[in-house]
């Protein structure tokens, strides 16, 4: 998913809100790929999985929601991949 906001500070303040919400509800815990600077997540590995990784690139929020039995590192891929399509774009 991606949303566009008016500032790349608006970006990146509605990308952490939506992880940070997350974080320590149903055994959720905060997740930083070192491979993904600047971007952050939540993850959990009980009940229902499930990873948020987000990610401001200028005033886009990219946000990458995976559920069920996803490898950690497919969702990490596909933040890449967001990344580099929006850095593209300059």
């Amino acid at each position: 998913m991606v949303s566009v906001w008016p500032s790349n500070l608006t970006a990146e303040n509605f990308a952490l809100q939506l992880v940070q919400r997350r974080v320590g509800k149903d055994g959720r815990k905060a997740w930083t790929p070192s491979s993904l600077p600047g971007s952050q997540g939540t993850r959990t590995d009980q009940g229902a999985r499930e990873s948020i990784l987000v990610r401001a690139v200028g005033p886009n929020a990219l946000i990458v929601r995976s559920t069920g039995d996803v490898p950690a590192t497919a969702v990490e891929r596909t933040m890449e991949l967001m990344v580099a399509a929006q850095e593209a774009k300059g």
